[in-house]
């Protein structure tokens, strides 16, 4: 979910410079969460969302043309964050692909550069979970009565910093940073899916081998299975990066991006389109899921591949949002939950009118303030460690050699 990519290396040769159009998906994904989760303050919207094979919407009302229609699309959160994952399969093994990349700087770099931004929004959430009630009353959103802590606020902060094993009542989004933690360290895997999926055999297999692995994960509840192959799927995608910013179709090209659009979205919002039409996901939920990771993979390639998408993704506008993502991501269910809270349940809308821009505007002085110090801090330290281990080892194998 963090990271800028640059092309280039025994992976992508011929290219170099940092992927923009990446950063910009980023950015549009982590405004879809925050669109998301403030649909899910509405009452009729969470309990269809949460509880979709119970009824469905009433037809023409809010919840329905937000649930079932293709503005699906606008509050896609969860198939957001497998964009975030796929994401992060790229932009991680692009550079770990090259010759020389320095591993013993890397773990304590990536440790730091997730965790310390951790740390401030999970203080962040800690003193706006102490302002806001614990208690609701009326017709409240079920999705905001599972943010309500259980339990003294204190055991809740601490677990929420738990990335490996925690619980994350205390800010939501930190769920997902069990799996950028897990993927994060599996890298040297990623680094061979990579080099595997050079061929087209191979790539194949590679996919082939995480659908079916997302599939069991999701009809076995097993998570870590249900999410770690949308980051394979990232990194199967590194070597063919280079050749999809170098394309620029024309003509009837520009039909079949068209079509292979359409497709992806349908595949993205598979789980949603079956329920649409009544049919009810049952044991068929494990490939719809998987579905979506694919829909999610075929998005970012086809953002890449599609000039137009190219360039919008490369705006100002849209590096802004990149560059604020992470915090955004981190820190907005806190401020919008805890409003609403404050407020009355038949004012609920007021708490996506005042927390959204709040949480841009909270987003962007942590960037500031706590994101951007954290990246230097945690290079100084990837430096240092690379540095005190590899004289470690140098000092290991001489000694070996003396004696």
């Amino acid at each position: 979910m963090t990271g800028r990519a640059r092309v280039g290396g025994a992976l992508s040769p011929g290219t170099s410079g940092r992927i923009e159009a990446l950063d910009g998906i980023r950015g549009v994904a982590a405004f879809i969460v925050v669109v998301h989760h403030s649909a899910l303050l509405a009452p009729a919207v969470a309990r269809a969302y949460l509880h979709p094979g119970e009824g469905h919407p009433v037809v023409g009302s809010a919840a329905w043309w937000l649930l079932e229609t293709p503005l699906h699309l606008l509050i896609a959160g969860q198939e957001a964050v497998l964009v975030f994952f796929v994401l992060s399969g790229i932009v991680l093994t692009i550079p770990a692909s090259r010759p020389g990349f320095d591993w013993f700087a890397y773990y304590p770099r990536r440790v730091l550069r997730l965790g310390l931004p951790v740390l401030g929004a999970v203080v962040l959430a800690t003193a706006m979970t102490l302002i806001a009630p614990q208690q609701l009353e009326g017709d409240r959103s079920e999705w905001l009565s599972r943010q309500l802590l259980p339990g003294f606020v204190g055991v809740q902060t601490v677990r929420g910093l738990d990335l490996l094993a925690g619980s994350y009542v205390i800010d939501n989004p930190l769920w997902s940073l069990r799996y950028e933690l897990f993927f994060s360290l599996l890298l040297p895997l990623a680094v061979l899916v990579a080099l595997a999926a050079r061929s087209r055999v191979g790539r194949v297999i590679v996919v082939g081998t995480a659908l079916v692995v997302a599939a069991l994960g999701w009809a076995t509840e097993a998570n870590g299975f249900a999410y770690l192959p949308a980051f394979v799927l990232g990194a199967a995608l590194v070597p063919l990066v280079p050749r999809m910013l170098a394309l620029h179709p024309r003509g009837p090209a520009r039909g079949a991006l068209l079509l292979a659009w359409l497709v992806a979205a349908a595949l993205y919002l598979a789980y949603w389109i079956a329920w649409w039409f009544h049919a009810a996901p049952g044991g068929l939920e494990g490939v719809l899921r998987a579905a979506s990771i694919l829909g999610s993979a075929a998005i970012v390639a086809l953002a890449l591949l599609t000039p137009v998408t190219r360039s919008l993704l490369s705006s100002r506008l849209a590096q802004w949002g990149g560059r604020i993502s992470f915090s955004l991501y981190l820190l907005h269910v806190p401020v919008i939950a805890g409003l609403a809270r404050m407020l009355p349940a038949e004012r609920w809308y007021f708490a996506p009118a005042i927390g959204i821009p709040a949480s841009i505007l909270l987003a962007m002085l942590f960037t500031r303030w706590v994101e951007k110090p954290s990246h230097r801090l945690s290079r100084a330290a990837g430096i240092r460690a690379s540095s005190a281990l590899q004289g470690s080892v140098a000092g290991g194998w001489g000694g070996e050699r003396r004696w």
